[in-house]
Parts: structure tokens; C-alpha cells; sequence
């Protein structure tokens, strides 16, 4: 650990700083404590409270200073403490969120682990979509969908996301997201023969659609924000307790982009009748995905901090999560019976395969 004094001045001369202690297995926050005068010999008798992964203790009694022969600084660093004028930057929304005594100290760290986990998942399935959609001339990402993630994204990395870490990984998966573009715009001409207008104006159509889903995030972003939606004891935003709550903000938003994949991933299998674009792996990855990064996150943090949580289980909530799992449930059912109708041609590409008789009763009933 290292103590610093904040623009070469004694840490005394600050009204606000952060003190982390480190512990054996996590470490604690005090923010927005103001430094008590150190000729004050009682200061350190206000608890300092000391999460870990497995429970809690409190430092402070005896421990304080003698103000005539040590300094702030030399005394700080004796006892290993770090202070800084800043919040530390959280990994993920809802990664600086303090939970009450009462809740369990493993809450935040868990579901920041099963986020990042989720989050790397994903992060397979995309590129396993980019690279089944140029090996299959076809993309695997229904246009809407991809649209309304894309925009998730670029909104949430430039208005919601505070740490540089938060917006990093914003941009890696919107760097991958344009190979999937790049698929869309390449291939996509293939799957609208059906559609000559939607065939011959597919980039149009998807700049549109990228637009609207531009405004709506960021004026759903805006909103929740700007009024402090969901403040909860705890909940941390811009160094604020009480603050917008973005773990909920969050959850509205992947749930919902969510349902919509899922549903327009299955309905896209069926209305095709190939599987051009996807694959087992790009299933499995985003459904585990989905399983470890959205459901499993929040219902960790709704089992455990439930008074912070309530929203995950409401009807709303509920329809959301449970019809996009539903969907991705009876997924690869349905990719099975197309797998049987699909046919790939010399060059990769896959098309729907009709049998002789299949094609003979189409006939007859133009007739």
C-alpha cells in the first residue's frame, strides 16, 4: 500500500478524501470523511467499518496518532492506509455500491464476477457471429437487434458508463460489433430476395433503425438519470449515495435488448429455414452468457439485498428475463428441425433445401 498527501500538502488541509484499508480479503471504503483536526486525540474513535468476503470488523479505538511527535503522513503510512482525494473507479455499473451492515460483504463482488463472466461470454459470441457470417455469407444477428445493441452500447459507454474501464470494454464490444455490421452490409443482400425494397436499401434501412435506437437509449439514459430514478441507500453514482441506481438502469435496458434478440434470433431461424449466420457455438455462448451475465447477476443480488433489488422480480421484470430465456430454451430445438432444410453451397453459403415433394406441393397450390 502507499500514502500520498494530496498537491505536496499535508492531508489535514483536505475538507474530503477516502480511506481504504486493506483486510485479507477485500478492502473498505469511508468516502466523503472529513479529516478530523489532529489535535483532536478522540478522532479515531468513530468506527471505521472494514468489509471482507466473509464478513466484517470494525478498526478504531487506540489506534490514533500522537500529534505531537507523528505526522499524518508517516503515521498513515505505518499503518498501511491509502488515502486519496477521488472515488476509485468501479469495474462495472454498480461496482462502487456499498451495501448496508446487514447485507452479505460477498453481494457487490459476486455479481461484479458473474457480470465479467457473462461480459466475456458475449464477447465470444460476437466474434463467433462475425465469423460464421463471413464463412456462411449471411449474418447471424437479426438487423433490429443488432441495431438497438449497437446503440446500447455507444449511449451507455458516452452517458451512463464513469469508469475508463466501464467505457474500454464499451468499446471493445462496439469494435466488434462492426464486423457483425460489416456481415449485415456484405451478406445481408442474400436473405432479402423475398423483399427487393428491404434487398436493394438494406443500409438505409439499418442507419434508420440505428438512429431511433440512438434516441431511445439516450433519452431513456437521460431521464433515469437526470431524476435520480432508483435511489437506494448504498447506491453509488459520481461518488453520490443515493444517487440514480445504474445497476437497475442497466437491467432495464440488457433485459429488453435482450427479449428482443432472443425472440428475433428464433423467429429469423424459422422464417429462413437455414442456418446461415449461426451455429451451435454462437448459441451456447450467448445463452450462457445471458444465464451467468443478466439472470444470475441480478438474482444473486435480489436474493441477497433484496430491499435494493425488489425490481428484479416484478411481473415487468419477470416477462422480460423469462421470455428471452424461453426463447433461447427452445432455440436450438427449432435449429435442429432447420439444420434438415439447409444446404451449403460450394462457396459456404447456406440456403433452405427443399425436397421434391415439398416443392411439388408449393407448385400446385400457385397453381
Amino acid at each position: 500500500m502507499r500514502t500520498e498527501a494530496v498537491n505536496n500538502q499535508p492531508l489535514g488541509h483536505h475538507s474530503s478524501f477516502h480511506i481504504i484499508i486493506n483486510v485479507s480479503l477485500g478492502c473498505a471504503r469511508w468516502p466523503n470523511a472529513d479529516v478530523p483536526d489532529t489535535s483532536d486525540r478522540n478522532w479515531m474513535t468513530v468506527p471505521l467499518l472494514c468489509l471482507s468476503e466473509w464478513g466484517s470488523k470494525v478498526w478504531g479505538d487506540g489506534q490514533q496518532p500522537e500529534a505531537s511527535s507523528v505526522s499524518w503522513v508517516k503515521w498513515a503510512r505505518k499503518q498501511q492506509i491509502f488515502l486519496c482525494p477521488t472515488p476509485f473507479e468501479p469495474l462495472t455499473m454498480g461496482s462502487s455500491d456499498i451495501p448496508p451492515p446487514h447485507v452479505s460483504s460477498h453481494v457487490v463482488p459476486v455479481c461484479n464476477a458473474l457480470l465479467q463472466l457473462g461480459g466475456g461470454l458475449w464477447t465470444i459470441c460476437y466474434i463467433l457471429l462475425t465469423r460464421e457470417s463471413i464463412k456462411s455469407q449471411s449474418y447471424g444477428m437479426p438487423m433490429f437487434a443488432l441495431a438497438f445493441n449497437f446503440a446500447w452500447e455507444l449511449v451507455y459507454a458516452l452517458t451512463v458508463a464513469e469508469a475508463t474501464l466501464e467505457k474500454i470494454c464499451f468499446g471493445i464490444w462496439m469494435a466488434i460489433d462492426c464486423g457483425l455490421v460489416y456481415g449485415l452490409l456484405k451478406y445481408g443482400h442474400n436473405e432479402w430476395n423475398h423483399a427487393p425494397a428491404v434487398k436493394n436499401h438494406l443500409g438505409s434501412i439499418f442507419i434508420v433503425l440505428l438512429g431511433g435506437c440512438l434516441v431511445g437509449h439516450w433519452a431513456f439514459a437521460k431521464w433515469w438519470l437526470d431524476n435520480s430514478l432508483g435511489a437506494r441507500q448504498g447506491k453509488f453514482y459520481a461518488g453520490k449515495d443515493m444517487g440514480p441506481d445504474t445497476t437497475e438502469l442497466g437491467f432495464w435496458s440488457a433485459a429488453t435488448a435482450q427479449l428482443i434478440l432472443s425472440a428475433a434470433s428464433l423467429s429469423q431461424l424459422l422464417i429462413r429455414g437455414h442456418t446461415g449466420g449461426v451455429s451451435w457455438s454462437v448459441w451456447a455462448s450467448r445463452l450462457l452468457g445471458t444465464i451467468v451475465g443478466l439472470d444470475m447477476n441480478y438474482l444473486w443480488a435480489w436474493y441477497f439485498w433484496r430491499e435494493a433489488h425488489t425490481y428484479v422480480m416484478s411481473p415487468f421484470a419477470i416477462f422480460l428475463w423469462g421470455t428471452g430465456l424461453a426463447c433461447d430454451l427452445a432455440y436450438p430445438f427449432v435449429y435442429l428441425q432447420v439444420q434438415k432444410t439447409t444446404k451449403v453451397l460450394d462457396g459456404g453459403r447456406k440456403i433452405r433445401f427443399e425436397t421434391e415433394h415439398v416443392s411439388a406441393t408449393r407448385r400446385e397450390k400457385n397453381l
